[in-house]
């Protein structure tokens, strides 16, 4: 590596590190966290289930709804698990 690509590097974690520490943690911030995170999950799994009914009706399958629900909920899954990474990543102080 070279000594610029280091510096950038070492530069770059400074300025998060400064991010995270000015950046205060409020029990508000938690609610609005927890919160955020359950529109995730929630969100794609009725829409999923509404898909899923719908496409059962049209093709007479009831089966398309626990596809669509299952299909709902794993985006739910994946978007949330998404967001949590990402913010265990941007809070990382290292």
């Amino acid at each position: 590596m070279s000594d610029e690509g280091w510096a950038d590097k070492v530069r770059r974690k400074a300025a998060r590190l400064s991010k995270a520490r000015r950046r205060t943690s409020t029990w508000w911030r938690h609610v609005a966290n927890v919160g955020a995170l359950g529109w995730m999950l929630v969100v794609p799994t009725v829409v999923g289930a509404m898909l899923g009914r719908w496409g059962a009706q049209w093709f007479e399958m009831r089966s398309l709804t626990l596809v669509g629900l299952g299909l709902g909920l794993a985006v739910g899954l994946y978007t949330t698990g998404w967001h949590v990474r990402r913010s265990l990543r941007d809070d990382e102080v290292e």
